[in-house]
């Protein structure tokens, strides 16, 4: 095959470079360098015969070349076609990304949107269940468990079952009936004198609106302390309800300027035949630092407070009050009648608050508080003068009050005994 014979023959032209450098080889007459003929190029010069290569080294390399303009050909229309699919697979690329961005957007709202529905429904399933609660507890109030009276189990001690004694009816009705949860406002500075109960909660139920984590509460009433107007009791919903407006008090700031929130109130429940190991120390005097937690654990509630009731003596059963965070399980612990103290069975009854004498801490004395003592500072274990009980190194146990061999804060001490006799004396008055 001649190099006329192969120009133009098939080939594809991809750019003027590529064309004149496929044009210049094709050019080439391959036949001229086999005869020896001089060629358009060496027209100038003459070549001898024994300067030509011989007839088969020629058809060789001019097989070869054009081999090589045939895989040229080929390769450049490879690449070409490589290009063209590299820019479609960007294109593609570009459009997938900007799927995938608008489908992680829609996939975040989506995921927002079914988190607000499950809060919701969950908020329905708690209000349902203490519905249902209340409805199978509505008869468990202070006044039906008083009605029904104390336990008599056959392992109580004759004080737990005589400290609880059956009062009429009507004497416990009124301060023992299911409240709803509430919060106490003291509005004496709050410029709130003339401003009537359904103004205060108007403007109470603006500022919790007012506030994004607040809004959705609902106040449910208002009362004001007979004695002093500008205390005031506020009622809510549920104990979910209470616990939001005393976490968030920006609504106190922007409703009543000046005003304080009572602490949170604690609910007590008297707990008879409780085992003294279970609480006490090993003096069988002070209650033992865990002793909140074990009875919260036991029982399944939170238990704020501990204390003993009865007086010191030989017996290993005795009781206590508990305090509870919260009113509902205080009113479940009364209704159960029976709880888990140590692992024995100690029954629960509305705890009835007496007043009792004053202590003062600084110098032991009753009758007056701390604040307002200007006597000596003494020692609760020894009575002496000038230290207090945590620097005691005295083994000498006196009463500071009545100056008996005992502590000051012993429950059995004549004088406190003669102070709260007289406190019940005019009680009963």
């Amino acid at each position: 095959m001649s190099a006329d014979e192969d120009d133009g023959g098939g080939y594809v032209t991809v750019g003027a470079a590529r064309r004149a450098t496929r044009r210049g080889i094709q050019q080439t007459d391959y036949r001229a360098l086999y005869t020896g003929r001089p060629t358009r190029q060496r027209r100038a010069r003459a070549t001898s015969v024994s300067d030509l290569p011989s007839d088969s080294t020629l058809d060789d390399v001019v097989g070869l070349l054009n081999v090589i303009v045939t895989q040229n050909d080929r390769l450049t229309e490879r690449n070409e076609e490589l290009a063209e699919q590299v820019a479609r697979n960007e294109e593609e690329i570009r459009r997938l990304r900007s799927a995938l961005e608008m489908s992680e957007e829609t996939q975040a709202k989506m995921e927002e949107r079914i988190g607000k529905m499950e809060k919701q429904m969950a908020a329905l399933v708690e209000s349902m269940r203490r519905n249902l609660s209340s409805q199978s507890q509505i008869n468990a109030t202070y006044a039906n468990v008083l009605r029904r009276g104390p336990p008599t189990p056959a392992n109580s001690s004759p004080s737990s079952t005589a400290a609880v004694p059956v009062r009429a009816n009507h004497a416990t009705v009124s301060t023992t009936r299911m409240m709803p949860p509430a919060i106490e406002l003291d509005l004496t500075n709050a410029n709130v004198e003339t401003a009537s109960p359904g103004d205060i909660r108007a403007r109470l139920q603006t500022a919790l609106e007012s506030q994004e984590a607040t809004k959705e509460v609902k106040c449910c009433g208002i009362t004001r302390n007979p004695s002093d107007a500008a205390k005031v009791r506020a009622f809510f919903r549920t104990e979910e309800d209470e616990e939001l407006v005393r976490s968030n008090l920006g609504w106190l700031e922007t409703a009543f300027r000046g005003a304080r929130i009572r602490g949170r109130q604690w609910h007590p429940v008297k707990v008879d035949n409780v085992n003294k190991l279970a609480v006490l120390n090993d003096d069988r005097t002070t209650v033992c630092a865990d002793a909140c937690e074990k009875i919260g654990a036991e029982n399944d509630v939170e238990v704020m407070q501990v204390r003993w009731l009865s007086k010191p003596s030989s017996r290993l059963y005795g009781s206590a009050v508990i305090y509870l965070a919260k009113k509902s399980e205080a009113d479940a612990l009364l209704a159960r009648r029976v709880i888990d103290v140590g692992g024995e069975a100690a029954y629960t009854n509305v705890f009835e608050h007496r007043p009792r004498p004053r202590r003062c801490f600084k110098c032991q004395s009753y009758d007056h508080l701390q604040f307002r003592c200007r006597g000596e500072e003494r020692c609760a274990k020894c009575a002496g003068i000038g230290h207090r009980e945590d620097g005691c190194s005295s083994t000498t146990v006196k009463c500071a009050a009545c100056g008996g061999p005992h502590r000051a804060d012993d429950r059995g001490c004549p004088e406190y005994d003669k102070l709260l006799r007289e406190m019940l004396h005019h009680r009963n008055e």
